[in-house]
């Protein structure tokens, strides 16, 4: 049966109406819209299927509709199956997006539409996500339309959050889609030759092709610029939809990059009750202007009810960014709440679209129940900037019953509008660093501004700061973008941004002669580094430049005596800016500051001839001096040659200037430039001066030095060690020139004694070697019938100032620190005692005279029985002796549990901890049995115990 469709006629100009039209019918299995005027004219639902989704549709420039389609059919304008037009979808299942329709790029009568159908089940059969598009010609059927391809495949494994994504400025359009499982995203270039077979990939995206089948839906700004997506941000416990991602898209090349990103974090605690968790759904819209960003927030609580039901509910939040906010930290303080629905048993999605008027309608999101009339909602002026202005309504527009209200989803390019133009940050400028540049244009009155970066302009907080560069250290320009924020009474907010350029300098430097005798002429002054430049202008105090004005070089004839003259230059660089330049400060006096000579300052390696100068002045004659070596060229001259002898270890050059003028006889004397010859530099800059052992580190030594002069030998030392009364010498690690401590690692420190020393080499290659230390070797025994112990150690026998004393230290058993036990200049100790523990260890440390220096030794550990004697017999009388049952060393035993009973087994006494104070008090005499347990070392012994009285 035909259907009969309602069409109204706008009030729009052309220009508005043109594409906007094309979306003013919104068809669904329960309910039919046509926005060609605002509020809609209610029209019959769309033919079709009974599953509960949306129908796609398209009309004309004028809004007159076209055809529209459910996803498996396509009909015409009176509501019949186009001729070619069924059997489209391979497979059929319920999602958000049914099909988005768009003209061919060029044409005016062909158009594809584009479709993914999530599997109905997760059976193999119907396991179907492939992206296709078929193609419909509105000039066949009589202009009714038919479709002349139909389920061409696109690409596999995507998900059905789709769209498609156009800038104002190209006639052609990008169809994007997601990868299931591939963590990318993925643009279609879609031409009037057709659309292209591979696409261009933007990776890393990471849950965006998660193995959700729905739900992830892509939104383009109607300016092309800018795509919402949610990203998963996979945390333990939580769900993977709590980040939103506002992604940039290159229309030339088809890439995104990122731009924003709105994140709340996961569930705080998944075990508490109620958990919480905000969701960013991921169904957003744009503003017509593509400035304000449309999201709902959806905040689900979880929790466990008395009767241990679990509940769900949810509290929907409707929020607003601003994309225009020109940094990170604006755009997190733009976020606005328009409203927030009602709390409801469970979580669906908010859907939203424009409408050609550039309102935004929002899908039902609460009292979704069987047989409910619904209603949509509806942001009435969303590029307004303020909440009042935004004018957000609620359940306005009736939609007719349906399980879920979903919307259709339209081309985002039909809702175009280009935005407001708010030029307050003022035009870009370009200044020099000696400059500063007043920001911002004319002030507007009871508006408030905020500049960032804030500290670059004298005051963020006006409509024109001014902005001082800095003195830039490069010739390179420096581009400085700011930022600036305009609010109005009503809270409105706007941004701009400009662009300052500072221009690069150079920064030159004048040499000649500082000390000039009075009425010297011809004096060379320059600009080193080859100066370059569009102008420079010399300035004389004391003199007179009698050539070379406005070149890099100018000869100068000075005065009489003066201290504070100088030469001076302003250059003037090609960016137009003036060059850093300090004035060159000259003393004009009869008393020559001559300069020091420059030259190596230490000889190569067996080469003795080496040159030396200074810069010169017109006029001066120049004797230079020299120790240990020769001038052999250039004597009187502002450079010489000289022969150093090779036998020295430091050389001495200096110079004796004279001139004479018709005011003054002038004469100087240089300061002194101290020669070295490293190949007479050896073993008195190395020093090694202790070696010690590392408590608690058996095989590792520590080695303490210093090697002077640095610069004359290599960076790297070798250590080497060798057994006492061996000859070769072995390498046992390395260290470095400019360290003062090392370590090295499996040394024989418990069983041996060794030397060692360090090798270092110099800038020639000549070995220098230190000191050699040796380490302090302690061993001893014993003796548990004598109950003594013997100590020797090996000395420390290479301190220049000897051995103050040897510092014996014990720990006994499982004593955790050590305990000085004696002091001793000898290198043996005897210590009475072995019945205070069953393992005793020792450790020997050796201090040097000077107090710096300690040396440790090995830690030696010896173990003692200790047995246990239990007596067998007591008399206690009262005589002192043999009065209680005390076995020995009790002490090493007192962890213990003692039980004595009498011939019949009758317990007579029992005791934990026992001090060895039973005496047998009350008792007759007579034969006893014991048992003593220590619990410690987890020995027991029995036996008989016979009292006498």
């Amino acid at each position: 049966m035909a259907k009969i469709y309602c069409f109204l006629s706008l009030l729009f100009s052309f220009t508005h109406c043109f594409a906007q039209k094309e979306s003013s019918f919104w068809l669904s299995q329960y309910y039919g819209l046509n926005f060609g005027q605002f509020p809609p004219t209610t029209v019959l639902p769309a033919p079709g299927s009974f599953y509960h989704v949306n129908r796609a549709s398209v009309a004309d420039a004028s809004g007159n509709l076209l055809f529209s389609t459910d996803g498996m059919s396509y009909f015409d304008k009176t509501g019949q199956v186009m001729p070619n037009g069924q059997g489209i979808s391979v497979t059929w299942g319920t999602t958000y997006l049914p099909v988005i329709i768009a003209p061919v790029p060029g044409s005016t009568t062909q158009y594809y539409s584009f479709m993914v159908r999530q599997p109905l089940s997760t059976t193999q059969a119907d396991f179907d996500t492939k992206l296709r598009y078929s193609l419909i010609d509105m000039s066949l059927n009589n202009g009714k339309g038919d479709v002349v391809q139909k389920d061409i495949v696109i690409a596999d494994k995507q998900h059905d959050g789709f769209t498609l994504i156009k800038t104002p400025d190209d006639p052609n359009y990008w169809l994007i889609s997601q990868s299931i499982f591939a963590d990318s995203l993925l643009a279609f270039r879609v031409t009037q030759q057709g659309i292209a077979k591979t696409p261009v990939r933007t990776a890393e995206f990471r849950g965006v092709g998660n193995a959700n089948f729905g739900g992830i839906l892509l939104r383009a700004s109607p300016d092309g610029r800018f795509l919402t997506l949610s990203v998963a941000a996979l945390q333990t416990g939580t769900e993977n939809q709590n980040m939103l991602k506002i992604v940039r898209f290159d229309n030339k090349t088809g890439i995104f990059t990122p731009f924003r990103q709105i994140t709340h974090s996961g569930v705080s605690n998944p075990n508490a009750n109620p958990s919480i968790q905000t969701f960013l759904q991921s169904t957003t819209e744009f503003s017509a202007d593509s400035r304000f960003l449309y999201v709902v927030e959806d905040s689900v609580y979880q929790y466990t009810t008395s009767q241990n039901l679990l509940e769900i509910t949810s509290n929907k939040t409707l929020v607003c960014y601003d994309l225009a906010a020109s940094n990170a930290t604006f755009f997190d303080q733009s976020r606005q709440i328009l409203f927030k629905f009602a709390e409801m048993p469970y979580s669906v999605l908010a859907f939203m679209q424009l409408t050609p008027q550039r309102k935004i309608v929002i899908s039902d999101v609460t009292n979704i129940d069987y047989g409910v009339a619904k209603a949509f909602s509806v942001i009435q002026n969303p590029g307004a900037c303020t909440i009042a202005q935004k004018a957000f309504v609620y359940q306005t527009i009736p939609a007719g019953n349906s399980l879920a209200t979903t919307l259709p989803v339209f081309p985002s390019w039909y809702f175009y509008e280009p935005p407001a133009k708010n030029d307050f940050a003022g035009p870009n400028a370009s200044v020099c660093n000696h400059q500063s540049v007043k920001l911002g244009t004319t002030p507007r009155p009871n508006y408030t501004y905020n500049w960032q970066p804030a500290g670059l302009v004298s005051n963020a907080n006006t409509a024109n700061p001014t902005y001082q560069p800095s003195i830039p250290t490069t010739s390179a320009n420096d581009t400085i973008q700011f930022y600036a924020k305009m609010t109005d009474l009503t809270g409105c907010v706007y941004y701009d941004s400009v662009q300052v350029i500072v221009k690069g300098v150079n920064t030159w430097k004048i040499q000649g002669s500082r000390s000039v005798c009075p009425g010297v002429k011809g004096v060379s002054y320059w600009i080193e580094d080859k100066w370059k430049g569009k102008q420079i202008t010399w300035q004389v105090q004391g003199g007179t430049i009698v050539s070379g004005q406005n070149t890099d070089t100018i000869r100068v004839d000075w005065n009489t005596s003066n201290l504070q003259a100088s030469v001076s230059a302003i250059s003037i660089n090609t960016n137009g800016c003036q060059d850093n330049i300090n004035p060159f400060p000259v003393k004009v006096f009869k008393f020559l500051e001559t300069e020091q000579p420059k030259g190596r300052d230490t000889l190569l390696c067996s080469q003795w001839i080496e040159t030396y100068r200074i810069l010169p002045t017109n006029g001066s004659v120049y004797d230079w001096q020299v120790i240990n070596g020769q001038v052999i060229a250039g004597q009187g001259s502002a450079q010489v040659t000289i022969r150093w002898e090779p036998t020295m270890q430091a050389g001495k050059v200096w110079i004796n200037e004279s001139v004479n003028t018709a005011l003054e006889i002038c004469f100087g004397r240089s300061d002194t430039l101290t020669v070295i010859n490293p190949k007479t530099v050896g073993n008195e800059n190395v020093h090694l001066y202790n070696v010690s052992g590392v408590l608690n580190q058996p095989s590792q030594l520590k080695l303490q030095y210093v090697i002077q002069k640095q610069p004359f030998y290599l960076p790297e030392v070798l250590i080497q060690t060798r057994i006492l009364g061996q000859l070769n010498w072995q390498n046992a690690g390395t260290t470095t020139t400019n360290s003062q401590t090392t370590f090295i690692t499996n040394q024989p420190l418990d069983s041996l004694v060794s030397e060692y020393r360090l090798v270092a080499f110099t800038i020639c290659g000549d070995s220098a070697i230190s000191e050699i230390h040796r380490n302090i070797l302690l061993q001893g025994t014993g003796i548990e019938t004598g109950k003594k112990i013997a100590l020797t150690w090996s000395p420390y026998t290479t301190w220049s100032g000897g051995i103050a004393s040897y510092e014996v230290l014990r720990k006994l058993d499982d004593q955790s620190d050590f305990s000085t036990l004696t002091t001793s200049t000898q290198s043996q100790a005897t210590l009475p005692g072995t019945t205070e523990g069953f393992q005793y260890c020792f450790y020997v440390a050796g201090q040097s005279t000077n107090g710096v220096y300690q040396s440790l030794s090995n830690q030696l550990c010896l173990t003692f029985e200790n047995p246990l004697f239990i007596p067998n017999v007591i008399t206690p009388d009262g005589d002192g002796k043999n009065d209680t049952w005390h076995p020995e060393p009790l002490n090493l035993y007192s962890a213990n549990q003692v039980r004595i009973v009498n011939q019949w087994g009758i317990k007579v006494f029992e005791a934990r901890d026992y001090q060895g104070d039973w005496g047998a008090a009350n008792l007759p005499s007579g034969v006893y049995y014991y048992e003593f347990v220590a619990t410690e070392r987890k020995q027991a012994f029995k036996g008989f115990l016979q009292v006498f009285k």
